[in-house]
């Protein structure tokens, strides 16, 4: 699992708001078709590190009965 960090830019949120300001964008990565599929020609990527769940599947089965 990855964590894809970018700089995109706004659009369609905030009321509507679709001014192309510069965004920064984050997005969870479980395989190589989840990398393609959220790829967008116009981000300006910066970032896709390893993600450690270990700790949050640890504390989910915790809650679990």
């Amino acid at each position: 699992m990855y964590l894809k960090v970018w700089q995109g830019v706004v659009s369609g949120s905030l009321g509507g708001r679709d001014d192309g300001q510069p965004d920064t964008k984050t997005c969870v990565i479980d395989n190589l078709e989840d990398l393609v599929l959220t790829y967008d020609a116009k981000a300006k990527y910066f970032k896709l590190e390893p993600v450690d769940v270990t700790s949050v599947v640890s504390a989910i089965k915790s809650f679990s009965l």
